[in-house]
Parts: structure tokens; sequence; C-alpha cells
């Protein structure tokens, strides 16, 4: 339903801060299959081209999560655009992706994630659901006191 399928992944620095692990996957992803003239996926119905990164995130606390990694990464494969959050203790092994954003009929899309001195969990997207012919986005967040149960924040209404 989605598109090409692709994958993100990550690497780790040696303790000595020289050498790099091997990659390690965090979650795969689907990309549109749609393009525009110089051939970047765009979103459905408009021009609007997907960069497929990921954000990442550090627990930097003293709690319970300490050096827990947080990756948010923008996924396609249900044929919208979703932002995904995944998350790991060692770096190794990841927990199944979770989609952070509250509408998933709707396209959401470059997300950045951030930790916050408390533990908590911030996150930040664009959203289209307030514009019907898709050519507007809107800033969505949402958090999570430890990355594994999402709230969205509350939206301000619709751009006027």
């Amino acid at each position: 339903m989605g598109g090409v399928k692709e994958a993100t992944v990550m690497a780790r620095r040696g303790a000595e801060g020289i050498t790099w692990s091997a990659q390690t996957a965090v979650a795969a992803y689907g990309m549109p299959k749609a393009t525009d003239e110089s051939k970047w996926p765009v979103l459905n119905g408009s021009a609007f081209r997907i960069v497929p990164y990921g954000a990442l995130a550090i627990d930097r606390t003293s709690g319970a999560h300490k050096g827990r990694i947080y990756v948010a990464y923008f996924d396609f494969e249900a044929g919208v655009g979703n932002v995904m959050l995944s998350f790991s203790d060692d770096g190794k092994a990841w927990s199944r992706p979770v989609n952070i954003g509250d509408a998933p009929q709707f396209d959401q899309f470059l997300p950045a994630v951030g930790g916050g001195p408390d533990g908590t969990v911030d996150a930040r997207w664009l959203d289209r659901r307030d514009d019907p012919p898709h050519h507007l986005s809107d800033a969505d967040s949402g958090y999570s006191l430890h990355g594994e149960a999402w709230w969205p924040m509350n939206r301000p209404g619709p751009p006027g």
C-alpha cells in the first residue's frame, strides 16, 4: 500500500571514540511512490518533498530510563504519512514502533524528538489534517513520561 521499503539504522561509537559498531536496524519504513519532477518522494496530492531522516534523543537523566535512545521517523507503509517512534536501552534491541501521531488517517511527517530534564520525551511534527486540499500543514506535538505511552498535546485551532 505504501511505497518503497527502507530501513532506519544506527551505529554506536566505541568507548575510545574512534571506532563504530556495525549498523543496527531500528525499524523498517515505507516511502511514497509518488515523486516530483526531480524524482524526490512527495506526499499524496502535493508537491511537498519528504526527506526520510530519523530524529534522535537520549534520556540524560539519572532516572529508571537513563541512557535510553529514542528514534522518531516518518513511515508511509499504510499509504499515508505517520510519525513513528522506537526506543532502545542498549542500542541493539529496539522496541516495536508506535505511531505517536493522533490522526493516522492524515499525513503527519518531519518528526523531531527531545528528552526533558524530568525524563519526559517530547515530539513535534507537521500535520495536514486541517487542510483538506493538503497544501498546508500545522505543527502538532505529543509527549510521554517514559516513551511507551503517548499523549497528544492540546492543538491550537485551525490556521486562520
